[in-house]
């Protein structure tokens, strides 16, 4: 089994090349980067599980991107989550700014 990306959403396929069992209806959720990924493939694209993506849910101060619910599943827009990687890697790179700031050694004169 393989992982592939369509449109920018990821997809598994079997050694053939076609959509491995249920992924196949996701083919039509995933539509340029406006799609929409469902949250076992939100789960996939962070290596985390779904119930870390549950969690992330509660926690305000991740401002992660909101599911929708659609017929009692949870999808998130890709949009949205490239958005929040983004500012994630920025906030990031600003605090390992701040960080490696704080632990130069200071320059005697």
């Amino acid at each position: 089994m393989n992982t592939v990306t369509s449109r920018g959403c990821l997809f598994r396929t079997n050694s053939e090349g076609h959509l491995h069992g249920k992924h196949k209806h996701q083919a039509q959720d995933c539509t340029g980067s406006s799609g929409l990924l469902p949250d076992s493939l939100v789960a996939e694209r962070y290596k985390v599980t779904t119930r870390t993506i549950d969690r992330w849910d509660r926690d305000q101060n991740l401002e992660f991107p909101e599911a929708l619910r659609i017929r009692g599943r949870k999808y998130r827009r890709i949009n949205q989550l490239e958005n929040w990687e983004r500012q994630r890697a920025t906030s990031d790179e600003r605090r390992g700014s701040k960080r490696a700031a704080t632990t130069q050694p200071a320059h005697a004169e």
